[in-house]
């Protein structure tokens, strides 16, 4: 009979878990001699088999759950919290420094959470498992990969809020540097557009959640949370264009120059695209 699985390599993709038939939660793991208390388990004759314990880390209790949904809270309203100082900030004229600001508090926070996996060793929940879903360190499972995009569309629309107070009404740009945000903005959309088709690519390829929609009753919790996260990554491109259009008011291109610059960016574009598929692909 399965107790518990054992690998000779450890990493968090291979959980040596007890067996599902057993038990339903991983609240328990395989006690030492020194370790105390325990609960000793016997047969159905009384001879000794194995001696479990508690684990210290992740219980899948109510009260472990209420503790997660605080931490949660704790951290909206962390959020909540910069938010308003960012606003006071903008309210002081200083836009630039609010929106510095507000995405410092982003890359912090998530960086903490990422390097320690702390929601994930210390609370048992499916959604910060690796083994439905694990792509990198920025994305180490669905959970993280969710407050990231949710991180990213919170401070989109921040941005967004602004978005015609980051350039002065007065502040113009000369031609040079309108061609070049022109180009470098062009750059920035196309890398932002790839690399959101890449990582739903390799969440719907490396990962066990089911996203068939044409079959709806089929889909689960995580089929419909990778159905929110990519409504949120659609909304961010959107804002993105929304504040680059809005910066680019203050553009010194004429309807000819921008004509000429669409043609000549859609052009690399599509060399671009040529050029790589032929290296990926050569025959």
């Amino acid at each position: 009979i399965p107790i518990k699985s054992r690998y000779a390599l450890k990493n968090d993709f291979l959980p040596e878990d007890f067996s599902s038939d057993l038990i339903r939660t991983q609240n328990l793991s395989i006690a030492n001699y020194d370790d105390n208390p325990v609960y000793n388990i016997r047969n159905v004759e009384g001879k000794y088999l194995i001696s479990v314990k508690l684990k210290q880390q992740t219980y899948n209790t109510l009260s472990s759950n209420l503790e997660l949904a605080m931490w949660l809270a704790a951290m909206l309203f962390a959020t909540i919290l910069m938010n308003s100082i960012c606003v006071w900030i903008a309210s002081k004229g200083y836009v630039k420094l609010s929106v510095l600001t507000f995405f410092l508090f982003f890359i912090v926070s998530r960086y903490i959470d990422l390097q320690t996996g702390w929601l994930a060793t210390h609370f048992f929940n499916e959604i910060f498992d690796p083994k439905y879903y694990a792509s990198s360190f920025i994305f180490p499972s669905l959970g993280a990969f969710l407050l990231n995009i949710g991180a990213a569309a919170w401070f989109m629309c921040y941005v967004y809020n602004y978005r015609h107070l980051l350039v002065k009404p007065q502040e113009t740009f000369s031609l040079a540097r309108s061609i070049a945000f022109y180009l470098l903005s062009s750059l920035f959309i196309y890398l932002i557009s790839t690399q959101s088709v890449n990582v739903f690519n390799d969440l719907i390829g490396n990962s066990n959640i089911q996203f068939d929609v044409t079959n709806i009753l089929k889909l689960d919790v995580f089929s419909w949370l990778g159905i929110l996260s990519l409504c949120l990554v659609i909304l961010n491109i959107y804002l993105l264009l929304e504040i680059l259009f809005a910066i680019s008011l203050n553009l010194k291109i004429d309807k000819r120059a921008r004509f000429i610059l669409f043609f000549i960016t859609s052009f690399l574009y599509v060399a671009a695209q040529l050029i790589f598929n032929h290296l990926s692909n050569p025959f």
